[in-house]
């Protein structure tokens, strides 16, 4: 069992100077960074950190403190910044801090939890990015739209969480989610997740895998309100489903972003059907 837990200490060990490593030719070599900021990242780097992922919650719905310290501990810390999606494709990227994308998915057409959320973020003087869904296979995104329109009027980012992918006709669908989106709420997303629908078959996953890298080289977003789209994250850290199944909420959703370094982005994905 000491062997065990010496060879699990040593690859932890490697991983984060791979982490490193790669943070350091991806992003300072590119940067033009000031020796302050590689020594910071270093002292970062060597600081003692537990491997131990434990589980917090083991079922939903979980507590919004949780939400809350996380949300204050990064905004009281100078070594991160949060921001929304819209931020982020903007490329309003802070090269002297760790940029931490919030972006709630609204997968269940929860107003409620929803507003924890978001109010939450308010008190704090936060603004997250909020994806919704205009296919109509989980909720009428029609309900939502008071809601959706006085968090916009306030600075939150609302955009679409398309399903495109899911159908032969990808380009058509989501021309008409877009369209779908502008005539619901009076404006058009800038800004759009995809959502991750389960089941997949191989078909599915192939057509997925395609669609995105259109959306990578901007070939659906031609003549769209969009800014852009970047799914790359160095680090993510979500609240709730893996493959299509619910499971617990465990300490890495709070400490992941401890293995990140300065101009980094990352992102926290929360959903409307986990928190109370």
């Amino acid at each position: 069992m000491r062997w065990l837990k010496q060879k699990l200490k040593k690859v932890y060990l490697v991983e984060r100077l791979y982490r490193y490593c790669q943070h350091i030719i991806k992003r300072d070599i590119h940067s033009g960074v000031t020796c302050s900021h590689v020594c910071k990242d270093f002292v970062r780097f060597i600081k003692k950190r537990s491997n131990a992922d434990c589980i917090l919650c083991e079922n939903k719905p979980f507590p919004i403190l949780i939400y809350k310290n996380l949300l204050e501990y990064l905004s009281v810390h100078d070594d991160f910044i949060c921001m929304t999606v819209l931020d982020y494709v903007s490329n309003k990227i802070d090269k002297e801090r760790i940029n931490v994308v919030l972006r709630h998915d609204l997968d269940s057409g929860c107003s409620e939890v929803l507003k924890l959320l978001c109010n939450t973020e308010k008190k704090l003087n936060i603004r997250s990015s909020v994806h919704v869904l205009m296919d109509k296979s989980c909720y009428d995104a029609t309900a939502m739209k008071p809601l959706l329109l006085d968090l916009y009027r306030d600075g939150f980012d609302i955009g679409l969480h398309t399903v495109a992918w899911m159908y032969e006709n990808y380009a058509d669908m989501f021309m008409r989610e877009s369209a779908m989106f502008a005539e619901i709420l009076g404006f058009s997303p800038k800004t759009l997740s995809i959502h991750g629908a389960w089941p997949r078959s191989d078909v599915d996953m192939e057509r997925r895998k395609i669609f995105e890298s259109q959306l990578r080289l901007d070939l659906l977003l031609k003549d769209t309100s969009f800014i852009g789209y970047n799914g790359h994250y160095d680090w993510a850290s979500e609240d709730s489903r893996h493959m299509g199944k619910d499971v617990p909420l465990k300490n890495s959703f709070l400490t992941g972003f401890e293995n990140c370094y300065r101009g980094d982005v990352c992102i926290l994905l929360t959903h409307d059907n986990g928190w109370a």
